[in-house]
């Protein structure tokens, strides 16, 4: 299941190629991370896929 929502603040990750996203981008979302309760499989309007907080969106 996906779900479109906007960023309520900026996210960058200290990953590798990190997902970014900053306040106000429309993302669309996808499985939370089991192990890791609040984070959520996110992609980017441009196709970056990553782990984000859920806190920020």
């Amino acid at each position: 299941m996906t779900m479109k929502v906007v960023a309520s603040r900026a996210h960058i990750s200290e990953y590798p190629d990190p997902i970014t996203f900053k306040s106000g981008d429309e993302v669309l979302l996808g499985d939370e991370d089991t192990e890791y309760p609040g984070w959520v499989r996110t992609t980017t309007r441009n196709g970056q896929v990553g782990w984000a907080p859920l806190a920020y969106l």
